[in-house]
């Protein structure tokens, strides 16, 4: 599982935040929530939230940038690496836990990944695997060095 995470900082004399809107960077994974959850806030509040939503691989450039943005709500691995580099104030806030799917196309087997050593054995025998890497691709590396069998494999 991986986890969600939520860094809100101000930036100091922001005309946004005098102007009670927040600009918001949200990862996709969690659009359909904060789609539901923002309005009601935002009606509460008297605050206009200009969400931002993107992949966190795509949010993170952009915030490097200097793109304006009082709260990102990303994976902890890209918050993380961003306290790490004192680009945002220490401290998250872990919102939700997301996990990983695997699908094969119409009319293929269904393989086996009933456990780690199925998941390697499934992988490394596959013509081909594609994955999305939103934060920079942790898992799908920590998945690559656990398949590294010492041996050269064809690429995919």
């Amino acid at each position: 599982m991986h986890t969600l995470a939520i860094v809100a900082f101000l930036l100091a004399g922001t005309a946004a935040a005098q102007a009670a809107e927040i600009n918001a960077f949200i990862s996709t994974a969690i659009k359909a929530a904060t789609d539901e959850l923002l309005p009601p806030f935002e009606r509460a509040n008297g605050y206009t939230i200009r969400a931002s939503y993107a992949p966190s691989g795509a949010l993170i450039p952009r915030f490097d940038r200097g793109e304006p943005v009082d709260v990102f709500l990303t994976d902890s691995a890209a918050i993380d690496e961003l306290i790490k580099q004192g680009k945002v104030m220490a401290g998250r806030t872990d919102l939700a836990r997301t996990g990983i799917g695997i699908a094969v196309r119409k009319g293929a087997p269904k393989p086996d990944v009933s456990s780690a050593e199925a998941l390697k054995r499934a992988l490394l025998e596959a013509r081909t695997v594609g994955h999305a890497a939103p934060s920079g691709g942790s898992i799908t590396r920590r998945i690559s060095r656990g398949c590294s069998s010492g041996s050269a494999s064809p690429p995919r």
